[in-house]
């Protein structure tokens, strides 16, 4: 055996070391801390396409923008006329104000004494009747129409007594299509009064209360009023906007007395 100089053994060594490191498989020379070799892209580098957060937001952004309806998704008052005086009748002109006819709710508030009111028209075309409460010779009602034209000639008849009646358009409402949509209540000798419910978002509730005397009334604070009118009772017409899912009327007097409510709650067309 013949044996190898010092320097040529270690040119041997230098040159297999050399050889490792320059092979194909020679990962291992590569890596001077012995780490194991990931070939091609890192695990994080490797998922095709954006990251979880870009492609979520991506489908929010790609979402269509909300039209002028589904913005809307509110009933809101249009406008306003009354109260109209009335014993055997009464009549007088309510004009929307920007409300389109198929968009449009017609209600009629009624408060009544010693009668009531037995029909009502819009340019002859008959309002349906709603809700109707009764005590101690008072009368609430609400009659409807829907889809009524933007000039709405009233014609209002009773059957006796004496009357105030009110008229409202409202827009981007419906009636709810549940039952309990009318709610009639009688309040013998109580110095105040609610009327509340569940009521969805975007919703109105709309009441009508008669009361016996000339007392003077307090709105509740979430209770917008629409008339107050006084003859052989009192009567006040209001309603209230839904917050956190209830709308609630509320009506107080100085002194206990009877009181007949009619409500109704209006909810968003879309």
């Amino acid at each position: 055996m013949r044996l190898l100089p010092p320097l040529a053994g270690l040119l041997l060594v230098t040159g297999c070391a050399r050889a490792l490191e320059s092979a194909p498989g020679g990962a291992s020379s590569a890596r001077e801390l012995g780490a194991p070799s990931v070939e091609g892209p890192s695990r994080e580098a490797a998922v095709e396409g954006p990251s979880r957060e870009a492609a979520a937001d991506r489908l929010i952004t790609d979402r269509p923008a909300a039209g002028a309806d589904q913005a809307l998704e509110l009933v809101e008052l249009d406008a306003s006329s009354g109260p109209s005086p009335g014993g055997a009748s009464a009549a007088w002109t309510h004009t929307a104000s920007s409300c389109p006819a198929a968009e449009c709710l017609l209600v009629l508030q009624v408060a009544a004494w010693g009668g009531k009111v037995s029909g009502a028209t819009c340019n002859a075309t008959p309002l349906a009747p709603g809700g109707e409460a009764s005590a101690n010779g008072m009368t609430a009602q609400l009659w409807y129409l829907k889809s009524p034209p933007a000039s709405c000639a009233l014609a209002v008849a009773g059957t006796g007594g004496s009357f105030f009646a009110g008229a409202t358009t409202w827009r981007g409402a419906d009636l709810v299509p549940v039952d309990g949509a009318f709610l009639s209540h009688s309040f013998a000798m109580a110095p105040t009064i609610t009327d509340g419910r569940s009521a969805p978002a975007g919703s109105v509730l709309l009441g009508v209360a008669a009361l016996t005397g000339y007392l003077p009334v307090t709105t509740g604070s979430a209770t917008q009023s629409l008339w107050m009118a006084s003859a052989t009772g009192t009567g006040v017409a209001g309603y209230a906007k839904s917050v956190a899912g209830k709308a609630e009327l509320a009506w107080s007097t100085s002194a206990p007395s009877s009181w007949a409510v009619v409500s109704l709650l209006l909810s968003p067309t879309h």
